[in-house]
């Protein structure tokens, strides 16, 4: 909506402007803009997570009050939101908000918050108030994060009190960051808990949203515990950590859960290489995630703890994320509700170019040429050690013959080509010129010389270019360009109630492969690239 505003903006100022250069600017802008704006009608499912808009912003407090930020609208901007939302989903889109806060950690305190110390913080064996800290793997030593851990007991007492706040709007979905990631425990002597107990705190409260309060709850990395709650999770694993003791990677999480609860991989735009995660979503069945802002995104990178957040402009990222969500949509959309009930990793043979496959060609014709050579000239050695056993053979001389007619109409099946490849080679001229020499070369020194003739080549070529190995096969017959790396890969989706299937042949190698399925068809995947199949 807000590309077609502006639009129509430029679309205004185009026929306005008198600079021609400037005009015509504006209505290149339009047309994308009006493109944009159409791609985006597509996008009709969107869960929007809201993080810093409440207690402070980025640098918020616990949430035991919620009071939205007045930069973000304040408690007006937050119900015209809410207001949107309805009129979205009236529209038949599947659009909601989840309002994110975190209920395991004191990230910020302020006067007034409504929290304190005692009775609420868990305690170090040591009996230091316990600090939330994360592993520095170049440092390899743990680093706090300065954000205090709430004791597990007291997890339900406090969002009581959040609860008596957020029920005052019309809102039922929300976000519970850390809730559905980590356990805590609490080594206070008079109050010890350990991480069993902890669990069961956890749960109590996420039954207490989910179940009691009929909320629409969304995770971060989700504890098996914490699924059963969650209609969303988001940062799940979709890859393997590719360290020396991994083979390959497989979809488990999506065997799992796929058709029960919706989930996201890590942000797309935090991507190293977002074609091949967006694959992987595909392999998984996961959702695109995209942390995104639409204003202030400089100042985010001029503060120390905030700056990770330099990736996030919505202004930049707007275009791929409408086509991104395009290519997944169209994808696995429609199999959301099916189960992942197969994958494999396959076997396939890397697609040569032009100039390779006339250097293969050259490379078995020459070759070719040369078994024809080393066969007649052991049939002349043949034959003359032949006539060395009969006296009556001196002077006779071999007279040597060679069909080369046969010996190309042969080279079809050997080369594996066809006639036209062969005409348009030089296998010809070389086979005539070596038919001239022996012809010219061993002629008979009598009326009734010893022939010699060759018409047909014994020959298995030392270089192997084509298979018919299926991918699947244990038994793979390799060619010079075999590609078994584990990273081309099937993945099968089926439907709970009907049984029907749809596959997805996945490609993640950076040079494009050819497939063999038998099913009767070769199938061509370009690097990046994948293929539905069924469905």
């Amino acid at each position: 909506l807000e590309k077609a505003v502006e639009c129509d903006s430029l679309a205004v100022a185009a026929e306005e402007e008198k600079n021609l250069t400037l005009a015509e600017t504006y209505k290149v802008k339009a047309a994308h803009y009006r493109e944009l704006s159409e791609r985006v009608y597509n996008v009709t499912n969107v869960n929007f997570k809201l993080t810093g808009f409440t207690n402070g912003g980025m640098y918020y407090t616990y949430p035991t009050k919620v009071k939205w930020e007045k930069a973000c609208g304040g408690k007006s901007g937050f119900n015209a939101l809410l207001d949107d939302v309805k009129s979205r989903q009236e529209q038949g889109l599947n659009f909601n908000v989840y309002p994110d806060f975190d209920f395991q950690y004191i990230n910020n305190t302020s006067l007034f918050d409504g929290i304190s110390k005692k009775g609420n913080l868990s305690k170090m064996v040591d009996n230091r108030y316990a600090s939330r800290k994360e592993i520095n793997s170049i440092k390899n030593e743990y680093e706090p994060l300065f954000a205090m851990v709430i004791s597990p007991d007291a997890l339900d007492r406090l969002f009581s009190k959040f609860l008596s706040k957020y029920s005052k709007y019309d809102i039922s979905s929300i976000s519970v960051s850390t809730l559905g990631s980590d356990l805590n425990s609490n080594f206070d002597k008079n109050n010890p808990i350990n991480r069993e107990e902890s669990r069961d705190y956890v749960m109590g409260v996420l039954d207490r949203i989910a179940n009691e309060n009929n909320m629409s709850v969304m995770l971060e990395d989700g504890n098996i515990y914490a699924v059963k709650y969650a209609d969303h999770i988001i940062g799940i694993s979709t890859d393997s950590s590719h360290f020396s003791y991994s083979s390959y990677s497989i979809p488990f999480l999506g065997l799992v859960l796929h058709g029960y609860v919706n989930y996201a991989g890590t942000a797309l735009n935090y991507s190293g290489s977002p074609d091949y995660d967006l694959l992987h979503a595909i392999e998984n069945g996961a959702s695109l995630y995209y942390i995104l802002s639409y204003q202030n995104t400089e100042a985010m990178k001029e503060d120390e703890k905030l700056n990770k957040y330099y990736g996030v402009s919505y202004e930049n990222w707007y275009d791929k994320v409408v086509e991104t969500y395009a290519i997944l949509n169209s994808a696995i959309g429609k199999y959301q509700m099916y189960n992942i009930v197969d994958h494999k990793t396959l076997i396939a043979e890397r697609v040569i170019d032009e100039k390779e496959r006339a250097a293969n060609f050259k490379a078995l014709c020459d070759e070719l040429v040369e078994m024809v050579d080393v066969q007649m000239l052991a049939k002349i050695d043949d034959a003359y050690e032949e006539m060395a056993q009969d006296p009556a053979n001196i002077g006779r001389g071999v007279k040597a013959q060679l069909d080369v007619d046969a010996i190309i109409a042969q080279a079809q099946d050997l080369l594996n080509v066809t006639n036209e490849e062969l005409l348009a080679s030089d296998l010809d001229e070389k086979l005539n010129a070596l038919k001239n020499y022996y012809e010219a070369e061993y002629q008979g020194t009598s009326n009734n010389p010893f022939e010699v003739s060759l018409n047909a080549v014994v020959y298995e070529s030392k270089y192997s270019y084509v298979t018919d190995s299926l991918a699947t096969d244990k038994d793979y017959v390799y060619t010079d360009f075999t590609v078994d790396n584990d990273h081309v890969t099937i993945v099968t989706y089926q439907d709970k109630v009907t049984g029907n299937k749809v596959s997805f042949l996945i490609n993640y190698n950076i040079y494009s492969v050819e497939v063999n399925l038998g099913d009767g068809n070769v199938y061509t995947l370009d690097k990046y690239d994948f293929l539905k199949i069924g469905g």
